[in-house]
Formats: structure tokens, sequence, C-alpha cells
């Protein structure tokens, strides 16, 4: 019934919002340790602490490695053993390189881009070492700056309900079937940014038709300040989605 309902979404909230704040938690403290980490091992991240929840590593290792840009493993204790999440970047294989460490793990599997693990608490540190040569091999210099692979240069007035359906019919969107990317130059900001949470930036940019629409940069605050400018011109590499808000699409 509607009470049955209204418990069960109240009480769904509630575990979402505590695992929002375990993985921000979990976040901050793989942060610094990640600080030193990065300073021993040169092409990769294996960061691992007993308390850290199972159900927030996979997460964490994306953000991890959304900063610092290497190969990521994110560890925990679970049932005596060591298990852990495997993020990796562009041109790495995580499954290959972990195939290279087999000898120090209980089980593994996953694919180019993620991958899941198992290992005995003694072999963490020789599985570290092996871990990081291992991508080191595979690791190249020219795949150490972190690119963006634009699929075409548009303007603004191109965005169409028909360009988007068009857009739909590649679907559905995935690591194999990445969603296009654009590339739009002399953007006019028609608002000023706002900064969500302290992390995420959220503004608007209008075309030559006068229709304006919404920006979000997930984890950007770095380019709050530049931004500061009414009216300022830049460039903008994004993807498109479509936002359903009191019925109204845009």
């Amino acid at each position: 019934d509607e009470h049955d309902a209204a418990a069960l979404a109240e009480e769904l909230e509630f575990v979402n919002r505590e695992r929002r704040e375990i993985d921000t938690e979990t976040f901050k403290e793989a942060e610094q340790l990640a600080e030193v980490y990065a300073l021993n091992y040169a092409s990769s991240i294996v960061l691992y602490k007993e308390s850290w929840h199972l159900g927030v590593i996979g997460i964490v290792a994306s953000r991890i490695l959304e900063k610092y840009y290497r190969p990521t493993l994110i560890l925990t204790a679970a049932d005596g053993v060591l298990k852990g999440s495997a993020r990796s970047v562009q041109g790495v294989n995580v499954y290959e390189a972990l195939q290279a460490c087999e000898e120090f793990l209980l089980q593994f599997g996953g694919h180019e881009h993620a991958a899941g693990l198992t290992l005995e608490p003694r072999n963490l540190e020789a599985f570290r070492k092996a871990f990081d040569r291992a991508v080191e091999e595979r690791f190249t210099i020219e795949m150490r700056v972190p690119e963006i692979k634009v699929d075409a240069e548009i303007a603004l007035e191109q965005i169409t309900p028909k360009f988007f359906n068009v857009l739909n019919q590649f679907a559905p969107f995935g690591p194999k079937n990445p969603r296009p990317v654009f590339l739009t130059r002399n953007v006019k900001l028609c608002s000023l940014p706002q900064l969500l949470k302290e992390k995420h930036l959220k503004f608007s940019v209008c075309d030559a038709l006068g229709r304006r629409f919404e920006v979000v940069g997930f984890n950007m605050p770095d380019y709050f300040k530049p931004l500061q400018t009414p009216g300022k011109r830049i460039g903008l590499v994004y993807s498109l989605t479509e936002n359903v808000w009191n019925g109204r699409a845009s």
C-alpha cells in the first residue's frame, strides 16, 4: 500500500545517503594515502585499508583514477582475505596486468577497463610491486597524458530534437560504445557558474538563436573561478544527455 511504499522509499533514501557518506569518507582517506603512494610507485596506485566498505571501492577506484590518471586498485579486508576493485586508463588492459601477477592472487576476473580480485594479506606488498611492473610495461609515455577523443566539431545551433534522436540510435552507450563527444568553440556563457557540493560545476551557455543549454561539469571545481566573467567565451568538449523535469524534456 501507499504507507509501505513511502516507508520503502524513505529507507532507500537513507541507505543511499549513508552510502554516499561512506563513499566520500573513503575517497578522502584514499586520496591521502595516494599522495604518499604515488611517490613510491611510478605507474599504478594500489591502496588498502581494512575498514573500507566493499560496496564503494569500485567508485572510489574510478575517482582516484580520474585524479591521478594511473591504473588504480582499491582493496579492503573481507572474510580473512583482501578483496579489490581495479580501474584502468585508456590503452592499459588491467585484466592482462593482473594476469601477469596471478602467482600472488587467489582469483581475479573482469575486462580491460575494470576488474575484481582476491589475494591473501601476506602477498600484498609482492603484488604491489609486480602489478606496478606489469602496468609499466603497458603504460607508454604517450598514454600518460590524458586525452579526450572528439568525434566531431559542431555549432550549438545544430543541436536540435532531430539531431538528438539520431544520436540516440547509436545507443546503448558503454565502454565498448562510448557516448559521442563534441567540440564547440567560441561559446558564450549566459549565466555565472555555480559550484554544487563544492565540486560540481554548473552554468548555462546560449547559441545564436537565443536558446539556453545547461552545462554540468562533474568534479571540476578548478574551472569555477576562471568562468566568473559574464559573457565570457569558451571552448567546450562535451556529451549530450536529455534532462526531464516536471514532464518537460531539455
